[in-house]
């Protein structure tokens, strides 16, 4: 698909012309004038530099282009195309000189030239391997799973009353209990951004948020609120949860290039694990000695996780 929209953004002016051709062709006059030579279609690969009579034409720019970084590949084609036409004329003259020094028998070269041949070959089979995976039933079956992942995460409206002393804190709970409005509390005294809308975060799901409020927040029932402050790096919270529900699917629009990127992730270990099948492989250390095989550990003496605890990873202040 990419490699077709390059050859469309070349060759756009060619299909200009032909959808040109096709339209209704408008009503002749009474007396028409002799017809006009008419105009050779457009070439499907053009011809577009001719150095000493040798042709080159727009496929083999395009396929350069497609050699260059990806951070370049981002720039339209038509935008970098007297450069990358001015280099592969360069590249062809190069390639006359080395032709007459016999370099294209250079064991070094042809060694190099192997390798690039094999990644272009399993380039070429990846691709084709992920294009045949990538189909509406895989699409649809992946997003099943992002929905059923939503549901498993309640999501939590939470609100919060933020300050920078425990006795304001407490004297803030004192009077919300007395039957001051928490909304209004919030938009009176609270240092948090969410003063303006009362307190009001949102929905939230675990993980969104730092962990001592998390706990606090998500251990309470609809319309309950912390009897205690809690405190964060922030300062003091006092906090109240309005509603509770399963976790809403994002829209499938929103995911699709996650879900084209799962796919494609499994598409390439099956393509690579049907390679390994039946293949015996042995692989050495760098200097080529053998690979020493570290005994594996009993159960009972499996050394420790070093991994951190998921709970002390920082988080976005609520």
């Amino acid at each position: 698909m990419f490699r077709t929209t390059l050859l469309a953004t070349v060759f756009v002016m060619g299909g200009a012309v032909g959808a040109f051709a096709q339209a209704p062709a408008p009503a002749a006059p009474a007396n028409p004038a002799p017809a006009a030579p008419a105009e050779p279609a457009p070439a499907a690969d053009p011809v577009v530099a001719l150095v000493d009579g040798e042709e080159i034409r727009a496929s083999e720019i395009v396929l350069f282009f497609q050699t260059l970084n990806p951070e370049l590949q981002q720039i339209p084609i038509v935008a970098l195309w007297d450069q990358l036409l001015g280099a592969g004329i360069d590249r062809m003259l190069a390639a006359r000189r080395g032709q007459a020094q016999g370099m294209f028998g250079n064991p070094e070269i042809m060694e190099k030239t192997r390798i690039f041949l094999d990644q272009l070959v399993e380039d070429a089979l990846l691709r084709e391997a992920v294009a045949a995976a990538m189909t509406d039933e895989a699409m649809a079956l992946e997003y099943a799973k992002v929905v059923e992942e939503s549901a498993a995460l309640e999501e939590v409206r939470i609100s919060h009353i933020l300050v920078e002393a425990q006795e304001e804190a407490f004297d803030i709970i004192g009077l919300i209990q007395e039957g001051a409005d928490f909304a209004q509390m919030a938009r009176e005294r609270s240092l948090g951004p969410s003063n303006v809308d009362g307190g009001d975060l949102d929905y939230l799901v675990p993980g969104q948020t730092i962990p001592d409020f998390e706990v606090a927040a998500f251990a309470l029932g609809i319309g309950q609120m912390t009897p205690e402050p809690i405190q964060t790096e922030f300062g003091w919270h006092v906090i109240l949860v309005t509603d509770r529900r399963p976790g809403s699917a994002p829209p499938f629009e929103e995911v699709v290039s996650y879900i084209e990127d799962q796919i494609s992730r499994v598409a390439i270990d099956e393509f690579y694990a049907g390679l390994k099948e039946g293949v015996v492989i042995e692989r050495f250390n760098m200097d080529g000695t053998p690979i020493v095989e570290v005994e594996a550990l009993p159960a009972d003496d499996v050394v420790p996780s070093l991994a951190p605890d998921p709970a002390l990873a920082p988080a976005p202040a609520p």
